[in-house]
């Protein structure tokens, strides 16, 4: 189960999409961003029909999931990268990953801001004006033992089937696959070991499985994005996954 925890479109809060909703209070317009209005927030911005989910975490870098209102937990798509603030209150933001097709890597883009208020902030880059709506949420430092030892998660496998992955106080996991139109059926089945190393990575291996495409006693990295009481966001191999707890 290499894929264990397998967990911007235009960009970390940051690029321009397009459409948005702030909150309820007049925009106060700032002279630029400060770190306290990006390190440590998690923001929501429209993509169509689509929603994207913005981490910004208080060592430089981001994570992206796009996802639809209607399957909140299966990420359509995902980028990630690294931001910073230079002295003109500018924030540049660097995609280094993506899920994407048409996404082009590593060329920094220059983000201005508009306005801010308490619940969000409003960007313009490349001559597009975006809002961004801060959410609830914790943003990740590292995982810790407590936040997975005994733990059950489900996670979605495409859009029709669901992996159900148990993480055993002794340090290995087990995960059942079953399709969505028969839950109770098991399609396949992974097993390994996972630790918690000084930095507060998840590192997963899978030492079994039924499935052959599946490369076994290889150590994965697992980044803590974000996580709330019910579910627990993941990046790996370049995309995220959502988890959700039982």
């Amino acid at each position: 189960m290499k894929k264990l925890f397998i967990a911007l479109g235009c960009m970390v809060m940051l690029a321009a999409c397009g459409g948005g909703g702030g909150g309820g209070t007049t925009p106060t317009p700032t002279t630029g961003f400060t770190t306290a209005m990006v390190s440590g927030k998690i923001m929501t911005s429209p993509h169509g029909t689509d929603v994207d989910t913005t981490v910004n975490k208080s060592d430089g870098t981001w994570y992206m999931t796009r996802t639809n209102p209607s399957a909140p937990t299966i990420v359509i798509g995902s980028n990630s990268g690294t931001w910073s603030i230079n002295s003109s209150g500018q924030l540049i933001s660097t995609k280094t990953a993506t899920t994407f097709t048409d996404v082009v890597l590593n060329v920094p883009n220059t983000i201005t801001l508009v306005s801010s208020t308490s619940t969000g902030v409003t960007l313009s880059s490349n001559g597009n004006t975006v809002v961004y709506t801060y959410v609830d949420g914790t943003v990740g430092s590292g995982f810790t033992s407590s936040m997975l030892s005994g733990k059950s998660l489900t996670s979605p496998h495409g859009t029709t089937a669901i992996d159900t992955t148990v993480l055993n106080p002794n340090g290995t996991w087990t995960k059942t696959r079953a399709n969505l139109s028969a839950p109770t059926v098991v399609v396949g089945t992974s097993s390994g070991t996972w630790s918690i190393n000084s930095i507060g990575d998840l590192i997963s291996t899978t030492t079994a499985s039924t499935y052959t495409d599946v490369v076994l006693n290889v150590p994965n990295t697992i980044k803590l994005v974000s996580y709330t009481t019910t579910s627990v966001t993941m990046f790996s191999n370049n995309t995220t996954v959502i988890f959700t707890f039982l």
